[in-house]
């Protein structure tokens, strides 16, 4: 039988409910314990709903059985993600009203999981057929940058490299060179595009971006002393930046 059913499609199922959790994470810069933090204030009636090592063992894929309330939980914190954004779903505005999400846990720039089809941001119900192997979020493709995300991370790179110069004791126009040199760019134009981007005066597009990603890879690796970074390991260190 084919992936999409039985036993092979609950264990794919799994798989795509750790990359959904990763990207939640990721996207909204949320450690575990925010993740609970926020958990708790959209679900006030369920204070121990969801706990840091059930976030672990759910992004790992450790878990094989993911129960109501930890299904709950994350779907109401999802859907106070699309509420921030201003989503006006049917099912947002049904929601009580809590007031402003606490400033502590709610993200720079949110970020909630689709359905495919309608957009919609889902419910519980949405994350249970994300679980059973019965449907997989609009965007989960790692490999696939959106220029919207394409503006943040380039303000992030700008971030880092910047804060590099600076723990270097180097001025920004050193900075630059070594940044040219590690990234390996020959062309003038992407030579300009990157000095332009770090300087904080332009952002790439989605496809831009990806295209550079294994320069930032070895970019930030001589940054760091190590190997050049995967390009699944750029996005991850540009999204973990320390929150301000």
């Amino acid at each position: 039988m084919g992936s999409e059913y039985g036993s092979q499609r609950l264990a794919n199922g799994i798989t795509t409910f750790s990359q959904a959790l990763k990207m939640l994470l990721g996207r909204n810069n949320l450690t575990h314990e925010e993740l609970v933090a926020l958990s708790r204030w959209a679900n006030p009636w369920g204070q121990t709903w969801l706990s840091t090592s059930q976030i672990s063992y759910l992004r790992t894929g450790v878990l094989k059985k993911a129960g109501p309330q930890t299904l709950d939980a994350l779907g109401q914190v999802n859907l106070r993600l699309a509420e921030v954004l201003g989503d006006q779903s049917e099912v947002v505005r049904a929601l009580p009203d809590f007031g402003p999400m606490p400033s502590d846990v709610r993200p720079e720039y949110p970020w909630f999981l689709k359905h495919p089809v309608t957009l919609e941001p889902l419910d519980t119900g949405g994350l249970y057929l994300i679980w059973i192997g019965r449907l997989r979020p609009e965007g989960l493709d790692e490999g696939h940058i959106s220029d919207m995300e394409a503006r943040r991370l380039s303000g992030n790179l700008e971030r880092i490299v910047q804060g590099w110069a600076r723990d270097q004791r180097l001025t920004l126009s050193e900075a630059l060179e070594v940044a040219i040199v590690s990234h390996g760019a020959t062309e003038k134009r992407r030579q300009q595009k990157l000095k332009a981007v770090i300087c904080g005066f332009e952002v790439y597009s989605g496809e831009e971006f990806t295209e550079e990603l294994p320069g930032f890879g070895a970019m930030l690796g001589a940054m760091d002393n190590t190997e050049p970074l995967a390009p699944t390991e750029v996005r991850t260190r540009l999204y973990k930046l320390p929150k301000s």
